[in-house]
C-alpha cells in the first residue's frame, strides 16, 4: 500500500495515460509506466514518478467523463505527493530519463495550477538535467543503443517544446537550442506518436532566439524589425501541413487539434509583432501584412473546432486555453478598431468571436483572468454593436 492505494489504483490510469499523455509526452511507455508501479515500495524515485504520472494524466485527460469532478484538488495533491518523496541528486547516475521526465510533469502540471514561479522552477531543472544527459551521451548511447538514443532524443526535444512555450508565455529566456536533427526514428513507439511529436518539434522551430528577441523587445517597445522578417516567417510557418497531407495522415483528432492551434497561436504572435511596428493594412495583399488576418483565423478555427468537437481540445489542458485565449482576444480587439465594409461582415466577424468565447467559457478550469478579460471584450461589443451579440 502506497499512501492508501494499492497498485490496482494507480495502474488504473494507464489506459488515459496511453490515450492522453503518451503521444504528447512519448518517454516512458505505458508498459515502462506498469513496470514503474512495481517498484513504489521500495524506489522513490519510482514512487515520485508514478505520483506524477496520475497527477499528469488527471490534469490532461479532464475532459474524459473518468477524470472527476474537482480536478485541480486531485492535481495538487499528487504532485504535491510527487515533489515530498522525490528522492535528492547525490550523484550524475542520479539524472535518469525517468527523473527527468518525473520534473518535467511537475512543471506542466503547475503550469495548469498557475502556479508559474514554482512551475519555472521545475522547468529549469528538467533543463538542466537534459543538458548534463546529453552532455554524457556520447559515453551511454553504445551501452544503451539506438532505442535509448531516440528516447533521449524526444526527452531533449520535450524539453525544448515546453521551454520556448514558457518563453513565449511569462516573457523569460530559452536556454535550450535545437538539436541538429530530429529525433532519430524509432519503431518501438507507434508511428502516429512519432509522426505527431515531430510535427510539434517543426512548429516551436518558428520560434527560433531571433523570434523570442524580438517578442521580448516587443514587450518592451524597443527595436525595428523589417517587415521581410515578418513576411519570410508567416510563410514558413504557412508550409507548415498541420490539418492536411501526409504529415498529418493517421493522426488522432487530439493530435491535430494541438497541432493547429498551436500553428495559429505561432502565427497570431507573429501578427501581433507586425501589429506593434505599425507594419499593417486592412488592404495589404500578404495576409502576414493585413490587418483582417485575425478575422481569417476565427472563421478557419469555428471550422475546425466544430469538427473535432470540444473534447478533443479538452485534453491539452492550460496551454491549449492560453493559445485559444490570445487568439480570441486578439480577434476582439480586430474587431473593435477595424472597420468591417458592410453590415454583414460585421456580423459575420462578431458571430466568428462569440463562438470562440462560449467555447472559451465551456472548457474545464477556466482561467478568472481570461474569463475577465473576454467578458468585458463582450460586453465592449455589445455597446458597439447593439443586438449583435444577444
Amino acid at each position: 500500500m502506497t499512501d492508501g492505494h494499492d497498485s490496482t489504483f494507480f495502474e488504473a490510469f494507464l489506459e488515459d495515460y496511453e490515450l492522453f499523455v503518451y503521444p504528447f509526452h512519448p518517454i516512458i511507455t505505458p508498459a515502462e509506466a506498469k513496470a514503474a508501479i512495481t517498484e513504489i515500495q521500495h524506489s522513490l524515485e519510482a514512487r515520485a514518478f508514478v505520483y506524477a504520472l496520475v497527477a499528469v494524466t488527471i490534469n490532461l485527460a479532464s475532459g474524459n467523463s473518468n477524470s472527476g469532478s474537482n480536478i485541480s484538488v486531485q492535481v495538487d495533491h499528487w504532485i504535491t505527493e510527487a515533489i515530498k518523496v522525490q528522492a535528492s541528486v547525490l550523484t550524475k547516475g542520479d539524472f535518469t530519463v525517468r527523473r527527468i521526465i518525473t520534473v518535467q510533469w511537475m512543471h506542466v502540471c503547475l503550469m495548469g495550477l498557475r502556479q508559474f514561479d514554482l512551475a519555472f522552477y521545475y522547468l529549469r531543472q528538467s533543463v538542466s538535467m537534459v543538458q548534463v544527459l546529453r552532455g554524457s551521451e556520447f559515453g551511454s548511447m553504445a551501452l544503451s543503443g539506438e532505442v535509448e538514443k531516440a528516447r533521449r532524443q524526444r526527452l531533449y526535444w520535450e524539453v525544448f517544446v515546453h521551454e520556448r512555450f514558457f518563453a513565449i508565455s511569462r516573457h523569460e529566456q530559452a536556454i535550450l537550442l535545437p538539436l541538429t536533427h530530429p529525433p532519430e526514428p524509432d519503431v518501438s513507439i507507434p508511428y502516429s506518436v512519432d509522426c505527431g511529436f515531430r510535427q510539434i518539434i517543426r512548429l516551436f522551430l518558428h520560434i527560433d532566439p531571433e523570434f523570442l528577441t524580438v517578442w521580448n523587445n516587443n514587450a518592451t517597445d524597443r527595436g525595428h524589425v523589417p517587415a521581410t522578417w515578418i513576411e519570410a516567417k508567416h510563410r514558413m510557418i504557412e508550409a507548415e501541413h498541420t490539418d492536411t497531407g501526409l504529415e498529418v495522415a493517421g493522426l488522432s483528432d487530439w493530435q491535430l487539434a494541438d497541432l493547429v492551434i498551436t500553428k495559429h497561436w505561432i502565427h497570431m504572435l507573429l501578427w501581433q509583432i507586425a501589429v506593434s511596428q505599425c507594419m499593417l493594412s486592412s488592404t495589404a495583399r500578404e495576409q502576414s501584412m493585413s490587418l483582417l488576418f485575425p478575422v481569417r483565423v476565427s472563421s478557419q478555427l469555428r471550422g475546425i473546432i466544430t469538427r473535432l468537437s470540444k473534447e478533443t481540445f479538452m485534453i491539452h489542458g492550460t496551454a491549449m486555453q492560453q493559445k485559444l485565449f490570445e487568439i480570441t482576444d486578439t480577434i476582439a480587439n480586430v474587431i473593435n478598431t477595424v472597420p468591417a465594409s458592410s453590415h454583414e461582415e460585421t456580423k459575420e466577424r462578431i458571430s466568428g468571436f462569440a463562438f470562440l468565447v462560449d467555447f472559451m467559457f465551456s472548457l474545464p478550469r477556466p482561467d478568472k483572468v481570461q474569463k475577465e478579460v473576454l467578458s468585458n471584450k463582450v460586453e465592449l461589443l455589445r455597446s458597439r454593436f447593439p443586438g449583435e451579440l444577444d
